[in-house]
């Protein structure tokens, strides 16, 4: 097998190695495996002081994606990969200087090491298989690197290689895959802006290209999981049934924060950008009769799309959690001060438990070399102890 991979390797000048040409025997696939494993190194010394495969790499990756398309060893391999030894050995193609190659070298490296690779990590068996999910994991962090510095330089080179050269469905559909459980993977990696940039790529590539089965499932994977869209694009291969007219949805029209609102800001302290907003409320806030604006769960209704949107629906989301108490609180008294014949209704209306203390002015405010300004407020005794004890007072 890849006697034409051999014939390339020999025109370089580089005799194959001996045991490739093992492989290419009628041995039995686990036979071809044990074979394959010994270029993986198992102690610590001998990983250290291995010496790289160099030109042998391309055989070693295209043999271990064969060895991962039958069902008798596809486990022993994944797990072989996500040992030490074997990352050291996936480290010879993802650590190179992938972006000093020329286009046409870059090519040769995609089609022969990269693209094989990607295959494994993107193989439908290894992706369904419970059994491999920490040992494919593995793998994928490993791909995936150091803040991401990794996995950005293999897919701008793959972004190279596909855009340098029309290539077929059948090279994309990895890439895409890979993309997609590597971004699964590392939770990090949503947030990381070159990757975006590249994941962004990939969907635009794909937009072009009429993708079925797993690859079009990790495609809206990656879709969604990016925010990159409202809606997603659906395959040109998948079967519609023609009289089948739109679904209808109902809508709740959503009133969007600050000036992005039909009715304008909602006070002085509304605003799109949640960078103008201040944490505690203001005056306006507290007083203001118009419902905050809290974000929903759907996406198509943020202002703001993908990881910047998230995080405007958090932070809002948090801060309504927390001072909203405090701004609902105050409100509920200020109007109970400002219509002094609710007596006692404040409490009841309050969503937060709340102490109310009446006539309250300052005693006191001095500095503190290491607290800063302390104040000292005097306020009258609460209604429900007077006459008790000084005992029951204090306690």
């Amino acid at each position: 097998m890849y006697s034409h991979e051999n014939v390339g390797l020999q025109s370089q000048g580089t005799e194959p190695d001996h045991r490739a040409r093992h492989l290419s025997t009628g041995s039995s696939t686990y036979d071809q495996f044990v074979q394959w494993r010994y270029d993986i190194k198992r102690e610590k010394r001998e990983i250290a002081r291995a010496q790289p495969l160099g030109r042998r790499l391309s055989s070693f990756i295209q043999q271990a994606l064969t060895l991962v398309d039958s069902v008798e060893t596809m486990q022993e391999v994944i797990t072989t990969l996500s040992s030490e030894g074997g990352l050291a050995r996936i480290g010879e193609l993802l650590n190179a200087n992938l972006g000093t190659l020329t286009d046409d070298a870059l090519l040769v490296v995609f089609n022969d090491n990269l693209l094989p690779f990607l295959r494994i990590v993107s193989h439908d068996a290894v992706l369904s298989s419970t059994v491999l999910e920490s040992r494919h994991a593995t793998i994928l962090n490993y791909l995936y690197g150091i803040n991401g510095n990794r996995s950005v330089a293999v897919f701008r080179a793959v972004i190279r290689a596909l855009t340098h050269d029309e290539m077929a469905s059948a090279a994309f559909e990895p890439c895409i895959i890979a993309l997609s459980v590597v971004l699964e993977v590392n939770g990090s990696a949503q947030v990381n802006d070159d990757l975006r940039a590249i994941a962004e790529t990939m969907v635009a590539l794909a937009d072009h290209r009429a993708l079925n089965g797993s690859p079009l499932v990790y495609y809206r994977r990656l879709y969604l999981r990016l925010g990159l869209g409202e809606n997603i694009r659906n395959a040109g291969t998948m079967n519609r049934n023609p009289d089948t007219g739109p679904t209808p949805a109902f809508q709740l029209t959503m009133d969007q924060p600050g000036l992005l609102s039909e009715h304008g800001p909602r006070h002085d302290n509304d605003f799109s950008d949640i960078r103008d907003i201040q944490i505690l409320p203001t005056m306006e806030e507290i007083l203001g009769d118009r419902a905050e604006y809290l974000p929903r769960s759907q996406p198509c209704t943020w202002h703001l799309s993908g990881i910047a949107g998230l995080i405007e629906r958090q932070f809002r989301l948090v801060r309504e959690d927390t001072v909203g108490q405090l701004r609902d609180a105050a409100k509920v008294e200020l109007t109970h001060l400002q219509n002094l014949s609710q007596h006692g209704t404040s409490a009841k209306h309050a969503s937060t438990r709340t102490h109310t203390y009446h006539n309250v002015h300052l005693a006191s405010a001095e500095f503190d070399e290491h607290k800063g300004l302390l104040c000292a407020l005097q306020f009258a005794q609460p209604r429900e102890l007077a006459g008790k004890p000084t005992a029951k007072r204090n306690s």
